[in-house]
């Protein structure tokens, strides 16, 4: 199962809760769709949480010409 999640714009205490669901609901994959940042004041724990999430599909939005995903 997959669980789709978008427009994070560092708000990251509903991203953790977002991910904490997903995975109470039993999501083995995650397909991020873009804009996690946009400025502070939680940019540097987003990008922290996306770097160690796994089984992960990510495109960048208009706010990520920054990021490197791999």
């Amino acid at each position: 199962m997959y669980a789709i999640i978008s427009d994070i714009h560092v708000n990251y205490p509903a991203f953790i809760a977002v991910l904490r669901d997903a995975k109470a609901q039993g999501a083995e994959q995650l397909l991020l769709l873009g804009d996690y940042t946009n400025s502070f004041p939680f940019q540097n724990e987003v990008v922290e949480t996306l770097s160690r999430l796994t089984n992960v599909t990510a495109i960048c939005g208009n706010h990520e010409d920054y990021l490197e995903f791999t």
